[in-house]
């Protein structure tokens, strides 16, 4: 929730944009998908869940 908070607040306050934001969220998506895999982890041990929650909150807020 904090960085959730974090990113929208360097949204509104015009430091990224919120396409910046969405393409830097899908980054840490595709490698955290890449390290549970490469690691045999279990993904459901992973922050992806809640990486994904987080992107889609993003995507889905309206430009200030």
């Amino acid at each position: 929730m904090l960085c959730e908070c974090l990113i929208l607040l360097l949204i509104e306050k015009g430091v990224i944009s919120r396409d910046e934001a969405s393409e830097v969220l899908d980054s840490v998506i595709e490698v955290s998908r890449e390290v549970a895999e490469s690691s045999q982890t279990d993904p459901e041990a992973t922050p992806i869940g809640l990486l994904v929650m987080i992107a889609r909150s993003i995507s889905a807020a309206t430009n200030p």
